[in-house]
């Protein structure tokens, strides 16, 4: 009986600090959990730079072959009169 007595009365004492770290590691929990989603949110609505690569140093040609021919002729192909490649 005086075994029980002690183990309640210690039971007493670790029940309130079992309780405050539990209340704590919940809220740092939550804590990382909001900071992970807003990072993720903010990679996705503010991109730092653009996944394509423009080459603009060819363009020029692009530019004329488009206006003067077509591009198709440049690899000796045959084409129709659209400038369309021909289907033998």
């Amino acid at each position: 009986m005086i075994k029980d007595d002690k183990l309640s009365i210690l039971l007493q004492e670790a029940k309130p600090l079992y309780f405050a770290q539990k209340k704590k590691r919940k809220a740092i929990t939550q804590s990382l959990a909001s900071l992970i989603m807003i990072l993720g949110l903010s990679y996705y609505a503010f991109p730092n730079s653009s996944p394509y690569i423009y080459d603009l140093d060819g363009l020029e040609e692009e530019i004329y072959l488009t206006q003067n021919g077509s591009c198709i002729e440049t690899y000796d192909l045959p084409i129709d009169e659209y400038g369309f490649l021909e289907v033998v």
